[in-house]
């Protein structure tokens, strides 16, 4: 099997972990694929940069896991850094920057502003102890990194090899903290009071009966 195969079946195998809640294996699985990509692909791939952001999402959820996913995340915003700097060379080094256009290239390096200040935020939030001692589940998703789909958990879903395709924005990936439940609100129930001649009648009823008995006096 190709490397670049079993990068894909491991990254498959690191999503379908995470939405089976079996976090441990996922880690396995996304730290297996991102060691063979760091391997093939350079520094400045977008493609790395996505693997680190995976596991760096997954570990959030395993136990004393947030460390470890502030340093990927770190190495992730590194990648971006890299590949803005290889976008802005007017000569790349790097193969696959030198096939783009100039007009894709502006629109590259746009997106990829936007996303190392996304994980800019990011690396502050993991930064400062969570709130009650717990990690915030990521509700929602954003479009892949290199432009796949998503699972449940906000994961891609495709994994390649290659760096084409849009950047795209990574702010809804900044943990959202849950509101307070509002508290319930009750209706009281109505109140019995005792008339002279030992029967209950509601509240209301005596109200109208105490009305009606100062009208006549």
């Amino acid at each position: 099997m190709s490397p670049s195969r079993l990068v894909s079946r491991l990254t498959e195998a690191g999503e379908h972990g995470l939405t089976a809640e079996n976090f441990e294996q996922a880690v396995q699985d996304y730290s297996e694929a991102l060691r063979i990509k760091s391997t093939l692909l350079p520094p400045s791939s977008r493609a790395l940069a996505s693997v680190h952001y995976q596991l760096a999402t997954v570990l959030e959820f395993t136990p004393a896991g947030r460390d470890a996913a502030l340093r990927h995340v770190q190495q992730a915003l590194a990648g971006f850094q890299a590949r803005l700097a290889e976008l802005s060379k007017p000569t790349s080094a790097v193969d696959e920057i030198t096939k783009l256009s100039d007009k894709e290239r502006e629109s590259e390096k746009k997106d990829a502003e936007g996303l190392i200040e996304d994980l800019q935020i990011k690396i502050e939030e993991l930064k400062q102890a969570p709130v009650g001692g717990e990690v915030d589940i990521v509700k929602e998703g954003v479009n892949h990194l290199l432009g796949g789909g998503l699972s449940a958990f906000g994961v891609p879903t495709t994994s390649t090899e290659t760096d084409s395709g849009p950047v795209n924005d990574l702010t809804s990936m900044v943990k959202k903290k849950k509101k307070p439940a509002a508290a319930p609100t009750t209706t009281p129930a109505p109140v019995d009071v005792k008339v002279e001649n030992g029967e209950k009648r509601k509240a209301e009823e005596a109200d109208g009966a105490d009305a009606k008995k100062a009208k006549v006096e």
